[in-house]
Formats: C-alpha cells, structure tokens, sequence
C-alpha cells in the first residue's frame, strides 16, 4: 500500500511518523482511519506496505505499530487468505496455499495436525505453517531481532493492540491533533477487513491446537514479551 501518499509530498512540510504495518493485526483499519482523517492532523502518518521493516526506516523518526496475539492472528491470517482476501480484496492463493486449504479447512485442525502421530499429516501440516501468507510471518520479520529493537526502541511513539484498537487508536489520533469526531475507525467487516465468525471446533481439538501453536510461535511470544515491557505504556 506504500504509494505517493505515504511518501509525502514535497509541499508537506509536517512531521512524520511512521506506521509499521504487521499483518492481521488491525493496521488496515488504522490505515483508512488516518487518510480519512488526514487533511486535521499535524501530523503525516506514513501508512505503508506490509513489506517495510523497521530497518528500513529512516533512523530517528518515529514510528508506531500495532500488535495482537499470535495464536488469534494465526486464526484471522487463515480465515483471511482460505477467502483470498473477500470481500475487500482478491488475491488467489498461491499453488502452496491451495494445497494446504484442500487438506485443511478450519485453523485449529491445522494447529492440531502440528504434532500428529501421523508422520505424513504432521508434514502436511508443518508446509502449511510455511505455506498460508501471514501464518508463516513473525513479528521478527519486522523488527529483525532483539537488538535491533532495543536500539530502535526510543523512537516507538505508540503500540496499539489489536484488541483495544478502538480505544488506543483515537488516543493517538489525539495526540496527532485530530478531532474526536474526524477519526472514525472503520466498523464494517469488509471495510475494516475482519473475519467473519469460524464454525466452532471440540474443546479437546482446540485446546491441542493452542498448545501446538504457541510452541510454534514461541519467538512471537518472545517479541510481545519485550513489547510490553518497553512499549506497553
């Protein structure tokens, strides 16, 4: 989503602060929510794709980001691409993806067959995690790794949780000098790219599910871990 916009335009002279865009975490909403409101802020939001990293933005500018669970961004990054991105966007899955949604068609089967008996459903299971974009990204692919947060970490304006988005977004948008009533986060689902409701699965598949995925995604815990000791506030 990195365009013109996001780059700024050499009439513009306000500051910037910069979004760092982690996938299914709530970003897309933030994105409409800052362009509609931009023409009231002091500041410029720089919206931009999910392929910028912190690295690549330049050293001492601020930036902000939002953050939400491993395991509930797994299960929204599965909904999300088994649907190709309906209805907002359409981008067919690629050939790995549909291998993996033709073997597997809820989140928690998938997280459940991590640690399968079966050797080959397990293996099925493993190129999945590696297969569905967003499910195979971390939060390190961002950040690169500790150190490099730390350094980094003076520069973080805000974390916003996907969670407590309506709340923590408008606190920003305040502090950026929009009015209350011109920030408006998208309520729709198609508009602000939310899943809608999985069909549900037996207590003992989603309790294995969980279990497997939060060892897979142990380095994202890490990361949150940090976060919120440095960031949370």
């Amino acid at each position: 989503m990195s365009d013109e916009f996001d780059r700024g335009m050499p009439s513009d002279h306000r500051p910037v602060v910069h979004l760092l865009r982690i996938g299914k975490t709530g970003s897309t909403a933030l994105v409409d929510a800052f362009r509609a409101a931009d023409r009231y802020s002091r500041i410029r939001v720089a919206c931009h794709g999910h392929e910028v990293t912190l690295a690549q933005l330049p050293p001492g500018e601020p930036w902000v980001f939002t953050a939400r669970d491993p395991i509930e961004r797994f299960v929204s990054a599965f909904g999300s691409r088994m649907r190709c991105g309906r209805p907002r966007y359409d981008y067919p899955h690629s050939h790995a993806e549909a291998r993996a949604f033709a073997r597997f068609s809820h989140p928690h089967d998938l997280g459940a067959a991590l640690d399968c008996e079966d050797w080959e459903l397990r293996a099925e299971a493993e190129r999945a995690m590696h297969s569905i974009n967003h499910v195979r990204s971390s939060y390190w692919d961002w950040f690169e790794n500790p150190d490099t947060l730390q350094r980094r970490r003076g520069e973080c304006l805000a974390m916003l949780r996907t969670r407590t988005l309506d709340t923590d977004a408008p606190r920003l948008a305040a502090r950026f000098g929009i009015p209350p009533d011109r920030f408006q986060l998208p309520r729709a689902a198609d508009t602000a790219h939310r899943n809608p409701p999985l069909p549900p699965r037996p207590a003992e598949v989603t309790a294995r599910s969980r279990a497997n995925l939060r060892g897979w995604y142990a380095a994202d815990y890490e990361f949150l871990d940090l976060a919120d000791a440095w960031f949370a506030e």
